[in-house]
């Protein structure tokens, strides 16, 4: 009897995906805002994100969105350099606090409106040049990182740029939940949704990330 063929790999290192608390329902993250554990707000905007716009890397004009935009800090940044920019969030006092900070510092062309990703309007399909991405696919379950990845590359115009900064660490548990450079490259590359143009561990992290961080400008295939 032959002996049987060892079993394929996965195209990426598995992510255990082990759930410390829920994640799934706006009213878990709203829990987590009303509690004050929301660490993964630094208070202002994402420093990589401020280096890659006084590069040139990610030029204005266009309509920019920040998924899982929290407080708003990202989004205010990018309206100042002259972004047409809205941030989403599912969190309501995410959301409200995004809007009381815009108007405290009178942030001009800074939406926010409360959404799930996973349910975008139709109104969302390819209306966005820029899509900047911090701690959203990290607090999604693994399981559904296919379903974020096609949210969007649906939210993007074709040639449009979805600017991430992946959460490179093998995490057993979260959110927040680790990847892969492989991973990402599966689910996002891959996958045809996007073609990867440049990625680099960016130097300008906060010191809590230094090192965790996988910078990479993915875009959207023209049509």
């Amino acid at each position: 009897m032959s002996p049987r063929p060892p079993a394929p790999r996965p195209p990426f290192p598995a992510v255990a995906g082990r759930v410390s608390r829920p994640v799934d329902r706006a009213s878990d993250w709203e829990a987590m805002y009303r509690a004050g554990e929301d660490r993964w707000d630094i208070g202002g905007p994402s420093p990589p994100l401020v280096a890659a716009l006084g590069r040139g890397e990610v030029r204005p004009p266009g309509r920019a969105l920040v998924p899982g935009c929290g407080r708003g800090h990202d989004v205010r940044l990018l309206a100042e350099r002259g972004f047409d920019a809205l941030g989403v969030d599912f969190a309501p006092r995410a959301v409200a606090g995004a809007r009381a900070l815009a108007r405290a510092v009178g942030a001009r062309g800074a939406r926010f409106e409360r959404r799930d990703l996973f349910r975008l309007p139709r109104t969302f399909d390819g209306a966005f040049d820029l899509v900047f991405e911090q701690t959203s696919f990290c607090a999604v379950h693994p399981d559904r990182r296919d379903a974020w990845a096609r949210a969007m590359h649906r939210a993007l115009r074709p040639g449009g740029l979805l600017l991430a900064l992946f959460l490179v660490h093998p995490y057993e548990e979260g959110p927040p939940f680790g990847t892969s450079r492989a991973e990402v490259r599966h689910r996002f590359v891959a996958s045809g949704l996007f073609r990867l143009e440049a990625a680099r561990v960016p130097a300008e992290s906060t010191p809590a990330r230094q090192g965790k961080e996988w910078m990479a400008f993915l875009r959207r295939p023209p049509a």
